[in-house]
């Protein structure tokens, strides 16, 4: 079953008289006003310096033709965006423009020579949340119309109606090629002459009655022989695009009739047995398969399948049957290390495409007939950029609860992760009615193995806790208090704390320019046990552990839940050498994120890199020279050629110890523990809100059946979307 249908240009003429031709509209209502109190939840509201006085305010994504389209600089509401190195998208509204009680206009453009499509549309969900939050009155989103729903029936663009929806936009209005950026009812044709025939003309709003009976996989293979999973896929379909055609002026036309014909009008169920089915995304599918035969070893009968395609394009296999099981989707947002291509896609355009993916599995996975769906999101999606506070440089919106909507859009009930950067990212939307959200403890769960391995070969000394900065000082109070139960008087109840200093968001800004260890200072006797829960380059953890071992700390170790170090995996060996380099004598990591292969020497380091990135050993050897330059000897007081030779040397040396010093740390088990595997006591399309359909009476049936008289009710007086409901309004 594909999950879209692209109509494409041919050069036949249509026989004369072949052609129904109806008129759309290329606005799409959402939902009205809000009340007040329905804005932000937390509050999120800036005093504005300056103030932008217009009746709209326009905000143009980062693949607009602004210049192109000849738009005033004046009148262009600015923002930033960027993407963290941990891929995390990040979109800041500036300071100066008062947004609250304002209609605001996003005009979104798909087309840039530094972002791909996947991330400038996660630019715009994260705009259309962030200027909802701070008050908006009005959103409407100027769309290309290749995302139009009805001029391209795709499952993609009727997800993406809903994910604008539940980021708080009001209209959709779709625009052609001679748009020019402004959208008011001087500069905008609202309707379009629709057409449907035996041939594809989208140049000419021409689509095929085959294209529309293909995406509502109909009508050849809705016979005796087409899977549960098909015929299922025909009726939800079927029932979002009529809700689509509702809005957009078709509801009243035949074109329902003209594309289905005689199509089935209810659906027959037959009972079977409820199954699990673990959907393995392209984000840490080793993390994947060791959490299905985890739930394997609970006694759970596991199918696991791991989708065709990627990104907006990914699929579920056919040959997995969806409908009436629990599915559970894994996805964490970095490939792995050892995939250049992948990794260096990443590197340009962070986590969007995963996320996408994530979404756009688990609506087929709701079309299909999921009874309940469960995602697993071990490392959150947008965690870095989740800064919903009062940030002088620029106003932005909680962006990990803005997932926990558009997950919740997408047909998502629970949601699993672990060790949330921010406590908060859980709260809100993901302890909402509709979706669930729960956090694997993984610091605590790493910690205590160690502190459990210590106890059982102590040394002289105490287990001291060092937490990087104040940030993390909630977290490691909370270690803290948990690790007094196994280690008792063994562990130093004063911590170490760092403080840590951040100039901006960039990656590279942080310092740590002091470790205060209190009255007790720092024993060279005691272990000291760095915890936090995610690293990106690894700096501020080295500046930790230089001041550490500045002070006369001998025995140094670091936990990291969340490995978002270097996807080049040159850089990413380097990095790890650092911290053994810097003294560390043990680091562990949990498996959220893929480690990738290690390097078992210099040689094998230079010998590995050349052959896998294509150049010679001298260019590799060249590139660690000057990494080890710039990153650690720039620091040297003494910078004579002997003594960088030397250090050099050590450094590289360390390389031998990655495979001893390095741990990897499952957590496959603590997750399968959250996996939701008895749905909630509603029937199997309760997950989608908006869509309310005639349920079958009897329980064990966990699929709906239609009512055949009501749908067989003439179209022409919109019982349909009446029957069915709005997958838009409501």
């Amino acid at each position: 079953m594909k999950p879209s249908v692209k109509a494409s240009p041919v050069n036949t003429e249509n026989p004369e008289g072949d052609t129904q031709e109806f008129t759309i509209s290329r606005l799409l209502n959402l939902s009205n006003n809000r009340p007040i109190k329905n804005f932000a939840r937390r509050g999120i509201f800036f005093p504005a310096a300056k103030t932008m006085s217009s009746k709209f305010i326009n905000f143009y994504n980062h693949g607009c033709p602004v210049e192109a389209w000849n738009i005033d600089p004046q009148k262009v509401a600015r923002n930033q965006f960027k993407v963290f190195s941990t891929g995390d998208a990040f979109s800041i509204l500036s300071p100066n423009v008062a947004i609250r009680g304002e209609n605001i206009n996003i005009h979104v453009g798909v087309s840039s020579g530094t972002y791909s499509q996947s991330v400038l549309l996660h630019e715009a969900l994260q705009l259309c949340r962030g200027i909802h939050e701070h008050g908006a009155e009005r959103i409407t989103l100027a769309l290309p119309e290749q995302f139009h729903p009805v001029l391209y029936p795709d499952d993609f663009n009727l997800l993406l109606i809903k994910l604008f929806k539940a980021s708080g936009a009001n209209k959709l209005y779709y625009y052609d090629k001679n748009y020019q950026g402004i959208l008011d009812e001087n500069h905008i044709e609202a309707n379009i002459p629709f057409k449907v025939s035996q041939q594809s003309k989208p140049e000419e709003y021409q689509v095929s009655k085959d294209e529309l009976s293909a995406y509502l996989e109909l009508p050849a293979n809705q016979t005796s022989a087409a899977t549960l999973d098909a015929k299922v896929l025909h009726f939800t379909r079927r029932s979002y695009l009529n809700a689509v055609w509702s809005k957009l002026d078709l509801s009243h036309s035949n074109l329902m009739e003209i594309v289905c014909g005689d199509a089935p009008v209810s659906l027959e169920v037959p009972e079977k047995k409820q199954e699990h089915i673990l959907i393995c995304c392209s984000a840490n599918r080793v993390l994947a398969e060791e959490i299905a035969k985890e739930l394997r070893l609970k006694g759970e009968e596991i199918k696991l399948y791991y989708i065709d395609g990627s990104g907006m394009g990914a699929t579920i296999p056919d040959e997995a049957v969806i409908a009436g099981s629990v599915v559970t989707i894994v996805q964490s947002t970095r490939p792995n290390p050892d995939d250049f291509e992948a990794s260096a896609e990443y590197e340009k355009n962070g986590a969007s495409a995963y996320f996408f993916e994530a979404a756009m599995i688990a609506r087929q996975a709701h079309l299909r007939g999921a009874m309940h769906i469960n995602l697993i999101n071990p490392y959150q999606f947008s965690a870095r950029s989740d800064k919903a506070e009062d940030n002088p440089k620029g106003k932005t919106g909680a962006y990990v609860q803005h997932n926990g909507k558009l997950f919740e859009a997408a047909g998502v009930n629970n949601v699993v992760t672990a060790e949330c950067h921010d406590n908060h990212t859980l709260s809100g939307t993901y302890t909402g009615k509709e979706i669930r959200g729960s956090a694997v403890p993984a610091l605590t769960i790493l910690a205590t193995r160690i502190a459990t391995e210590w106890l059982n070969n102590p040394g002289q000394g105490q287990l001291r806790l060092v937490t990087p900065d104040a940030g993390a000082a909630k977290r490691t109070n909370e270690l803290t208090q948990h690790l007094l139960s196994i280690l008792g008087d063994k562990l130093c109840s004063s911590r170490v704390l760092g403080e840590k200093q951040r100039d901006s968001h960039q990656d590279t800004s942080a310092t740590i320019n002091n470790m205060n260890a209190g009255e007790l200072g720092i024993n060279a006797q005691d272990r000291y046990l760095i915890t936090d829960d995610e690293t990106a380059t690894g700096n501020t953890l080295c500046q930790a552990i230089s001041n550490l071992k500045k002070q006369g700390a001998n025995n140094i170790s670091v936990i990291v839940v969340h490995n978002n170090m270097p996807l080049n995996w040159l850089q990413r060996q380097l990095c790890l050498s650092r911290f053994l380099y810097m003294g560390v004598s043990d680091l562990h990591f949990s498996n959220t994120q893929e480690m990738g292969s290690l390097a078992t020497g210099y040689d094998d380091l230079i010998q590995t890199y050349a052959k896998k990135a294509g150049l010679s050993e001298t260019q590799v050897k060249e590139q660690v020279s000057e990494w080890f330059k710039k990153n650690i000897a720039e620091s040297f007081p003494d910078h004579s050629p002997q003594y960088l030779k030397d250090e050099f040397d050590r450094f590289t040396s360390q390389l031998e110890q990655l495979k001893n010093k390095v741990t990897v740390h499952s957590l496959a088990d603590e997750f399968a523990k959250r996996v939701h595997i008895q749905p909630s006591k509603v029937s199997v399309f309760e997950n989608t809100p908006g869509v309310s359909m005639g349920y079958s009476s009897d329980k064990r049936n966990p699929l709906f059946a239609y009512i055949p008289q009501a749908l067989a009710t003439d179209i022409s007086v919109n019982t349909l979307p009446q029957i069915l409901g709005s997958a838009i309004s409501n």
